[in-house]
């Protein structure tokens, strides 16, 4: 992973927004660590990140992918705004 894009956005020269892909496969690419400082939410800087890495995904010939907690309503909100689409539900085990 040390090799894979992550994308962010800055305001005076700090880091207010970022998404990277966090898992690659034969035709996804996973988008993770999706973050914007709470004070810069609603104002398209998670937007504006997740698409450039989604425009990047899409050049390399991959489709872009991300897990969501259903209960993460901002997360699903932009997402659905970016044309993700809600496959189905599944959960994690930790070992």
């Amino acid at each position: 992973l040390n090799y894979q894009p992550v994308y962010i956005a800055t305001y005076n020269g700090k880091i207010i927004a970022r998404a990277q892909v966090n898992g690659v496969g034969n035709h996804f690419e996973q988008i993770g660590g999706v973050y914007v400082l709470p004070e810069f939410r609603n104002m398209h800087a998670g937007f504006i990140v997740m698409r450039a890495l989604m425009q990047d995904i899409i050049a390399r010939g991959k489709k872009p992918c991300l897990y969501v907690k259903k209960t993460n309503k901002p997360a699903l909100k932009l997402y659905t705004k970016l044309g993700f689409l809600i496959k189905e539900d599944f959960t994690i085990q930790y070992f």
